[in-house]
């Protein structure tokens, strides 16, 4: 009984769609504690990492009332975690120096810009290629590459399973 009923609720795009926007929630709640809590500065591409999370993490609002077309809202899903998993992947190859640090020093120039939606104007940035915080030998862009990863494959997986279902 209990395996139908999470099949019939992953049968349901919107609460899909709202499963994924829990899942993209996790990570923003975790850098925002260590951002807040334990002063933990983000540079400027732990910032643009967060934007398709936000992005994820409102689409059930967005097609709470177009529920015919939420296959666009897991396009976004889709698009928005592979912007981010190759966004996280440059971050890792600046720390671990397979690229050229040209992104960001570690200033704040954000007045006026996306980032300054997401950040008080009194915010420092780290230098991108400066790891200032591990957990488990691993750094902040690391475990988002592996987590934006994980969940890339799973948006793979509905989609392949939503558009089998349909042609079936």
């Amino acid at each position: 009984m209990r395996r139908s009923y999470l099949k019939n609720l992953f049968d349901n795009d919107f609460y899909v769609l709202i499963f994924f926007s829990l899942i993209s929630i996790i990570p923003l709640l975790i850098v925002y504690i260590l951002e807040y809590f334990f002063s933990v500065a983000p540079c400027k591409l732990c910032v643009y990492e967060r934007i398709p999370l936000f992005v994820i993490a409102v689409l059930p609002i967005l097609f709470f009332f177009s529920k015919k077309n939420s296959i666009k809202g897991f396009f976004i899903v889709f698009f928005a975690i592979l912007f981010n998993v190759a966004l996280s992947f440059y971050h890792v190859g600046i720390e671990n120096k397979w690229f050229v640090n040209n992104t960001c020093k570690g200033l704040n120039s954000s007045h006026g810009t996306l980032e300054s939606l997401f950040l008080s104007s009194n915010t420092l940035f780290q230098q991108c290629d400066i790891v200032k915080f591990r957990f488990l030998k691993l750094s902040l862009a690391e475990w988002n590459f592996i987590y934006c990863l994980l969940f890339f494959i799973l948006i793979n997986f509905f989609l392949v399973k939503r558009f089998l279902n349909k042609n079936l």
